[in-house]
C-alpha cells in the first residue's frame, strides 16, 4: 500500500486469499481473495482476475456453496482459453485445469453430473496435452470424486487411484 502500487498488491492479496483458505480461515480468504479480485480488475489484469477467482472458487468449494464456487471458477476457465490454457502462470499446476478439476466435485455436489464430468475431462485432456503430471493428477481427483458422488465406484477407484499413483510417483505426499 505504501508503494501505491496496486498489482503487486493485488498479488499479495491472493497469496494471502490462498494461505487463509489453507488454514481454514474461510472468512479471511474471502476478503482477500475479493480485495485480489478487485484490483487485478481496475488494472485490467485479467489473468490475475482468473487467479483471484480461482483462490476465491476453492475458499467456496470448501464452504460448501457450490453456486459461488461455480460462478468463480467458471470465470477462470472463460479467461484462461486458448493458448492460456497450457500456461501455469508461476503455479504449480495448471490453472486451466485445476479450475476445471474443482469444477467437477461442485457440479456433482449439484447432481449436474454431465457438465461436471464435460468440465474434468476437458481438464484432464488439458493437462494430458500439456504432459503435466501433477495437473493431470488434479484432473483425475476432480473425476475420481464426481464418480464417487455418482455412485460409479469402478470409475470413481480408476480415477483416484490414478490420481495417488501419481501423487506417490512424483512423492507429493501433501496432495
Amino acid at each position: 500500500e505504501a508503494l501505491d502500487d496496486p498489482r503487486r498488491l493485488a498479488q499479495v492479496s491472493r497469496f494471502l486469499s490462498i494461505y487463509f483458505w489453507n488454514r481454514g480461515a474461510y472468512d479471511q480468504a474471502i476478503a482477500a481473495g475479493q480485495r485480489a479480485l478487485a484490483l487485478a480488475t481496475a488494472g485490467g489484469e485479467v489473468v490475475l482476475q482468473a487467479l483471484a477467482n480461482l483462490g476465491l472458487g476453492f475458499t467456496y468449494h470448501a464452504q460448501g456453496d457450490y453456486h459461488r464456487a461455480i460462478d468463480c471458477l467458471g470465470q477462470t476457465v472463460a479467461a484462461l482459453e486458448g493458448a492460456r490454457r497450457h500456461e501455469r502462470f508461476g503455479q504449480v499446476q495448471l490453472p486451466a485445469v485445476f479450475s476445471r478439476a474443482y469444477l467437477a466435485p461442485c457440479h456433482a455436489e449439484l447432481g449436474l453430473f454431465a457438465a461436471g464430468r464435460a468440465l474434468g475431462d476437458e481438464g484432464l485432456r488439458i493437462a494430458e496435452e500439456a504432459a503435466h503430471p501433477g495437473s493431470v493428477m488434479y484432473a483425475s481427483w476432480g473425476l475420481g470424486v464426481l464418480a464417487l458422488h455418482q455412485g460409479d465406484l469402478p470409475r470413481a477407484l480408476l480415477r483416484l487411484e490414478r490420481a495417488m499413483g501419481l501423487c506417490q510417483g512424483l512423492d507429493l505426499p501433501f496432495f
